[in-house]
Order: C-alpha cells, then structure tokens, then sequence
C-alpha cells in the first residue's frame, strides 16, 4: 500500500511547502504542473517557495487529463530532469502529473486548489485514451499540502461536482448496531470452530461499543474511557455544535439520541512517561518491599499531598491538544514549581492535569447546551481510587464504575443478545446485562477548591501558544 509522507492540510499551510521538501531532503530541480486558473491561485506561489529553497523550478500548464497531455508531460521531464513534480490544481493536473511521474519513476506533491476530486491522495488516475476507460493504476503522492485558504477560492460548481463521487460510494443499505447482518461463512467456521449457524451482527468502533458496555445509554449520561489518553463521549437528546466540541453525531450509538466527543491524547501516557523517566529507584525498592505495584505506592503517597498539589500547574499537552483547541503545535508545560516540591508533587499534578483537562472539555459540553449528569468509567485510570476521586471532584459529577471493566467487550455481548432476540431494544439489553459496583460522589467543597486550579490550566495555554507554535516548527525545521 502506497501512503504519503507527509499531509498538510490547513489554513494558510502553502508555505509549509519549504520545510516540507527539506524536511525530505528534496535538492534540485522541479516541474510544476497546473492550468492556467490553478497557476495563478497557487502555481505562482509554489515556483516562488521552491525557489526560495534553491531549487530550480519549471512549470508546465495542461487543461485536460488525456493521454497526450501525459506524454507531453513525460517530455517535459526528459528534457528538465526534474526531482519532483508538483500537481498544482484539480483532478485533470493531479492525474497528469501522478501517471506521467509514476511511469517516469519520479515523486511527485499533491497541491489541490478543489476538493471535488478523490484523486487528491489515491494512487488512481483517471486518464483519457488509455486501452481502457477507467482509473488506472500510477502512484500515492509523496506528500499533500492543502491549503484551505486556497481551496476556498475555487468556483461553487467545483466544491460541489465531488458529491457524486461521494454518494456513489454510500452503501447500498446502511445496518444499525446490533441489526442481524448474517451467518458465519463456512471458511471462517472452520477455522474459528464456530457453528456456522452463528449469527453475526452489526458492531461498530471500539470507543463507541464501549458506551453501551458502561450502560451510558441515556441522555445526559457520560462514558468516560480512559488510557494512554482519554475520551468523553456524552449522549444528547438534541442536535448542538461548538468549536472545541466534536459532534454532534445523530444516531451514532443510540437511536434518536446524539453524541458529542470529546478527548485528550496524552493523559494515561504522560503518567507513565514520568514514572519511567524520573521516579528514583527508592520508591520501586519501597514499594517492592511493602508488596504492592509503584503505582500503589506513588498513589498513596500523593493522596497525602493537598489539592492543587501546593501550587503546581501541568499543561498535559505532550503530544498536542486534540479537545478542546485541536492544536497539535500545543506542547506540555510544568509551572509552579519550587525546591519544596517532590516528585510526588510532580505525580500527583499529572494525575489532576488530566482532571482539569476532562473539566475544560465540559465546560465546553456545558456552553454548547449539553449537561452531563452522570459519568460512566472504564479503563485504566479506574484503577486508582484517587484518581477517580479527584476526577469526581473536579468535574462535581458522580462517577460510576462497572463491574466488567472491559467495556467494549461487554458492548459486543449486548448488541449481539439484542440482535439475537434476547432483548427487545439495545437500551433494554445494557439496563440488564451492565452492572455497577460502585458510585464515586463528588465532595462539593473539593470542587470549589478545585475551581481555582482549572482556571489557572485553561489560562496558562493562551499566552504560551505563540510560543509553542515558534518552537515546534524551530525544531521541525532544524
């Protein structure tokens, strides 16, 4: 499978066209090719950014996506010996420049002015006056760069000419969770040893099972699944949207209700990155003497620390912010610190970053119009009862945790017992099938003390960001 490189896609991301092609170490020469519109949109800018790097660049302009504007193409690169070709346009210079360098062995960038044509990233191109009348097989772009600001600029009947494509691709018919879908093929019978009497049903994405396994089935209610990162995913009786705020998906777990989504990347995982990386050896060698796992013994001893860890503040932006700022130049932070602060500090500031973060994710459900009233935990955070606790008070919202900690696998099990007629509505098979075993209230004066805190986490990302921005692409480009 061919993939590219590097996709850039984003507003004003064109001049990122440079760092791209020394980031891959691209020397030379280059043909640009275009038409005459697309030349003047971007074509123009891209020769400038390369040129700025050192290379030496052409431009080549076709109208047309025929057999010959490809040999005229192949010419052109006989003659200019180019490193890459830049496909600079829509579908007819994409599919141009992608057959011509493939059969001329050479990379070439995707540098779309529309998204009405699907062969922006694929390996296809759709050529005219070949043996035969359909896509072809030439090559993936070695990277694309997609400017919104100039995709913007391109005539209405070129945004919308796509849609065909799109809905050509729609299945026939679409099945809902838990709908039967058939028997189990014979050749996988054998295999598994199933029956092939077996039933099979319709599943889904493993996050989104795991909403029904945690019997958050109902509005207002919260799954909360955690990890080396962490995901909110709330159900809605009504339809609502919000930047910062994923969704709201109709009917994505539930029939009739919407879900909104929200999450961050680095949570679980900057908790072990700091255990590995900095706990010193006399709190494993303390820990294996008392019997219990590090964690235990790191938990219990942040337990004694108080709220707010005496005044330190992490940004758990390790790798980026997905909700909600959807940054991924976003970079982690420790502010606060003194020479009275431990590492257990530093432990226990991770494990309420990761608080702050899932109460800043609300506040956003809050203002779009959502209000969870319930959260329903699995993962590997419920592990710790601190953490649980803290996350309780922090967000000043029940936390329940369930019996069958794998979520997703009892989700399977529920929509298989309702697909198989056990029960007569997915709601009805999570209300029997989930157990809960125990109701983590949160302290409504932890939560006021608590609030300072968040409000310190969500102010520290703003100043800083032009920062991190600065940093990330000074490294990048290093």
């Amino acid at each position: 499978m061919q993939l590219p490189r590097e996709v850039i896609v984003g507003k004003g991301t064109l001049p990122r066209i440079k760092e791209v092609v020394q980031r891959l170490d691209i020397r030379g020469s280059a043909l640009i090719i275009a038409g005459a519109k697309s030349c003047e949109i971007a074509g123009k800018q891209v020769r400038d950014l390369l040129e700025q790097t050192g290379m030496n660049v052409d431009t080549l302009l076709v109208e047309t996506a025929t057999i010959r504007d490809v040999l005229m193409v192949e010419e052109r690169i006989k003659a200019w010996h180019p490193r890459v070709l830049f496909a600079v346009g829509g579908g007819t210079k994409i599919d141009a420049a992608k057959l011509s360098s493939a059969r001329q062995d050479i990379p070439f960038f995707s540098v779309p002015t529309t998204v009405s044509h699907d062969g922006i990233a694929s390996p296809l191109a759709s050529v005219k006056g070949l043996d035969k009348p359909y896509s072809v097989m030439a090559q993936a772009p070695l990277a694309i760069i997609a400017d919104t600001d100039v995709i913007a600029q391109a005539p209405w009947r070129s945004v919308i000419s796509g849609c065909g494509d799109v809905i050509a691709k729609f299945p026939p018919r679409v099945l809902g969770l838990g709908e039967p879908v058939g028997k189990v093929r014979p050749d996988v019978a054998s295999v598994t040893g199933l029956s092939k009497d077996t039933l099979v049903v319709q599943g889904g994405a493993d996050a989104y099972i795991g909403v029904l396994g945690l019997g958050a089935v109902r509005a207002g209610r919260v799954a909360f699944i955690t990890g080396s990162s962490h995901l909110l995913l709330g159900h809605t009786e009504k339809e609502l949207h919000k930047s910062g705020v994923f969704g709201a998906f109709p009917d994505a777990v539930m029939p009739g209700l919407w879900v909104v989504e929200g999450a961050q990347i680095s949570t679980g995982s900057v908790l072990k990155w700091f255990k590995d990386s900095f706990i010193c050896q006399a709190y494993a060698d303390e820990a294996a003497r008392r019997g219990i796992s590090l964690y235990d013994h790191l938990n219990g001893l942040a337990e004694k620390i108080k709220i707010g860890s005496e005044g330190l503040i992490v940004l758990n932006y390790w790798q980026g912010n997905r909700n909600p700022l959807t940054d991924s130049q976003a970079r982690g932070v420790i502010w606060g610190l003194s020479l009275k602060h431990t590492p257990v500090h530093v432990y226990r500031a991770i494990m309420e970053a990761v608080s702050y973060g899932m109460e800043h994710i609300m506040r956003h459900f809050r203002e779009a119009g959502f209000t969870p009233r319930e959260v329903y935990a699995c993962g590997g955070a419920t592990k710790s009862r601190l953490w649980m606790r803290m996350q309780s008070d922090v967000l000043g919202i029940p936390i329940y945790l369930t019996a069958e900690p794998n979520a997703p696998l009892l989700g399977d099990a529920i929509l298989a017992s309702f697909g198989a007629g056990v029960y007569g509505s997915i709601e009805e098979a999570a209300d029997r099938m989930v157990k809960i075993r125990e109701k983590i209230e949160p302290d409504p004066a932890n939560t006021e003390r608590y609030r300072y805190y968040v409000d310190k986490y969500i102010a520290t990302y703003p100043p800083l960001k032009d920062l991190m921005h600065d940093m990330v692409r000074h490294e990048t480009e290093a």
